[in-house]
C-alpha cells in the first residue's frame, strides 16, 4: 500500500479503535469517561490559556522593566555628568576658601566615581539588551570619559595642593581654565550633547515597552477568554456526543419495540453494536421477539390442528346421521307392516 494512503487511513483507524473500545464500556463508565474528558478539556484549555497569556504578559513586563532600568541609568548618568560640570565651573569661587574647596573637591570626586560606575553599568546593560545605538555611543566615548575623569582627579589634587598659599590661586585658576579648554574636556562635552540627543531614543524605548505591556494585558485577557470559550465549546461537544452515543441505542431499541407491537412484525431485530447494558437489553429483546414468534407459530399450528379435528368430527357426525337415517327408514317400514303381516299369516 502507498505510504501516503496509509497516512490518510491512520485517523480512521484510530477512530474505529476508539469507537470499539468505547462500545465495550458500560453506561456508567461511558458517562464517567465522557464528562471526565469534558471537564479535563475545560480545565486544561483554561490553564493553557492562562499560561500563554501570562507568558505574553511576563515578556512585555520584562521589556518594560528593562526599559525602565535603561531610562533610570541613563537619566542618572546624565544628572551626574551635569553635576560634575557644574561643580567644575563652581569650584573657582572657593579657591580662597580651602576648607570649602576641599569639601567641594571631595563631593566632585564622589560624583566622578558614581559617574564611572553608572557608565560601566549602562554599557553592560546596553550590551546585554542589544541596544546598538547607545552601546556604539558608549564605546565611542569610553576612552574619552575615562581620560576625562582621570584628568579631573589629577586637577583636583593639584588645586588642593596649590590653594595652601594665596599666591598660588591664580595658578589654580589657570589650570582650571586650561582643563576646560582641553581636547579631552571638549570631547567630554560633546559626549554629553550626544547623550542628550539619544535621550529621545531611550524615551521611545520606554514608551514602546509601556505600549507593549498594555497590549500584552489586553492580549492576555483575550487569550484567557478565548481559551475558556473554546474549552467550554469542546467540553459541551464531548458531553453532547457522549449523551448521543448513550441515547441513540435506546432510541433504536424503543423504535423496534413499537414497530413490533404496532405491525406484529416479528421478523424485526435490534442491531447490537455495544456490549453495555443497552446491548444486553437489545439482545434480550431480540430473543424475546424470537420466542414470541416461535410461540405464535406453535399456537397457529395447534389451532389449525384443532380446526382439522373439528371438521373431521363434524364430517363423521354427518355420515353417522346419514347412515342412521338410511337404517331407520327400512326399520320403520318393517315395523309399520308387522300388524298386516300377522293378519295375513
Amino acid at each position: 500500500m502507498n505510504p501516503l494512503s496509509e497516512l490518510k487511513h491512520l485517523p480512521e483507524h484510530y477512530y474505529n479503535l476508539v469507537k470499539r473500545v468505547f462500545h465495550q464500556l458500560s453506561i456508567r463508565q461511558k458517562i464517567i469517561l465522557g464528562y471526565g474528558l469534558s471537564l479535563g478539556v475545560a480545565v486544561l484549555g483554561t490553564t493553557a490559556g492562562l499560561l500563554i497569556g501570562r507568558s505574553h504578559y511576563q515578556q512585555a513586563r520584562y521589556q518594560m522593566i528593562m526599559a525602565d532600568e535603561e531610562s533610570h541609568l541613563f537619566s542618572t548618568l546624565q544628572g551626574e555628568l551635569l553635576e560634575i560640570q557644574s561643580y567644575q565651573q563652581g569650584i573657582v569661587p572657593f579657591l580662597n576658601q580651602k576648607p570649602r574647596l576641599l569639601q567641594e573637591a571631595s563631593e566632585l570626586k564622589t560624583n566622578v566615581a558614581e559617574a564611572e560606575k553608572l557608565f560601566s553599568q549602562l554599557e553592560e546593560f546596553s550590551r546585554s539588551t542589544s541596544q546598538a545605538d547607545l552601546l556604539a555611543l558608549l564605546k565611542k566615548y569610553d576612552g574619552t570619559v575615562s581620560l576625562y575623569f582621570q584628568q579631573l582627579r589629577t586637577l583636583l589634587d593639584q588645586i588642593s595642593s596649590l590653594v595652601s598659599s594665596p599666591q598660588e590661586v591664580p595658578k589654580a585658576q589657570e589650570l582650571i581654565l586650561q582643563f576646560s579648554q582641553s581636547k579631552t574636556a571638549l570631547d567630554f562635552y560633546e559626549f554629553s550633547q550626544e547623550l542628550n540627543k539619544i535621550a529621545k531614543t531611550v524615551r521611545d524605548h520606554q514608551e514602546e515597552a509601556d505600549q507593549a505591556q498594555n497590549q500584552a494585558s489586553v492580549l492576555q485577557a483575550l487569550i484567557i477568554i478565548s481559551s475558556i470559550l473554546l474549552s467550554t465549546a469542546i467540553a459541551a461537544t464531548l458531553a453532547i456526543y457522549t449523551s448521543y452515543i448513550i441515547v441513540r441505542p435506546l432510541q433504536t431499541l424503543n423504535f423496534v419495540a413499537q414497530k413490533v407491537t404496532q405491525e406484529n412484525n416479528f421478523d424485526l431485530r435490534v442491531s447490537v453494536t455495544t456490549k453495555d447494558e443497552v446491548g444486553t437489553l437489545a439482545d434480550s429483546l431480540n430473543q424475546l421477539i424470537q420466542q414470541v414468534k416461535y410461540l405464535l407459530k406453535e399456537q397457529k399450528a395447534e389451532a389449525e390442528a384443532r380446526l382439522i379435528q373439528s371438521e373431521k368430527l363434524s364430517s363423521l357426525g354427518r355420515m353417522i346421521a346419514g347412515i342412521a337415517h338410511e337404517i331407520n327408514n327400512p326399520i320403520n317400514f318393517i315395523y309399520g307392516n308387522l300388524s298386516s303381516a300377522k293378519t295375513y299369516i
